[in-house]
Parts: C-alpha cells; sequence; structure tokens
C-alpha cells in the first residue's frame, strides 16, 4: 500500500483560522491524502490578529485549567480561552499600573464583571 506525508493545517488559538501547515512525522495511507484535520499550531497569533493585537493593550481571557482535554499551557498555569479584546493603551495603564507590556491575562469572570461578554471578542464570539 503506498505511503504518503500527513499534512494537516494549522489553525489560529486566538482566531480560528488556518494560518499555517503541519506536516506529520507519520505517513498514512494515500487513499486518504486529502483528509486533511484542523491541529493546534502553538499560541502565536496570525497575522491578522498580530495587526489587531499591535493597535493597544490586550486582554487575554484564560484559565488555570485546560479549557479542553490535551490543550497545553501558554506559560505555567495559563491556558488561554482564545478570547481577547484590544483597549486603549492610556486606558490600559489607569487599570492596570502593574502589567508589564501590553499584555496581560483575565479571567474569565473578570472579564464578565468588566462588562467585556458584551463586546465583541476578536474570535467572533
Amino acid at each position: 500500500m503506498d505511503k504518503c506525508m500527513d499534512v494537516n493545517m494549522t489553525v489560529c488559538a486566538w482566531c480560528g483560522e488556518a494560518n499555517g501547515i503541519a506536516i506529520g512525522k507519520k505517513l498514512v495511507d494515500c487513499k486518504n491524502k486529502w483528509d486533511t484535520k484542523m491541529v493546534f499550531g502553538g499560541y502565536e497569533p496570525c497575522s491578522t490578529c498580530q495587526e489587531y493585537m499591535d493597535q493597544g493593550f490586550v486582554l487575554m481571557e484564560a484559565n488555570d485549567y485546560p479549557n479542553q482535554e490535551g490543550q497545553p499551557e501558554m506559560q505555567d498555569g495559563v491556558y488561554p480561552t482564545g478570547r481577547y479584546w484590544v483597549i486603549d493603551r492610556e486606558a490600559a495603564k489607569r487599570a492596570f499600573p502593574t502589567a508589564p507590556g501590553d499584555k496581560c491575562f483575565i479571567d474569565p469572570e473578570v472579564a464578565e464583571k468588566m462588562g467585556l461578554n458584551n463586546m465583541e471578542s476578536r474570535d467572533g464570539n
């Protein structure tokens, strides 16, 4: 039986859009070579999300537990939900004076209390 490379599409963790190609380590049966899957490609944002994130201070919603089975940590004990909001940098300095850089993680409960859930997040929710 012929074997082919296992080629799949990676998706942006932030918007869910296809953003790359992942080539598997094992060969697969060629009869299924067009059976492409969407796979996690890491937490690096796609170019569209990165452009938007570059416009201000990024609030990234995250839990301290996996949101789905097998989800890797973004950093120690941080599991992003995929939802994020970009706010004005000056407003962020007042609201988050101790936040280093232009990003911070927020708990889903905090996002709810801040009223962010009433705004459209960049993941389309």
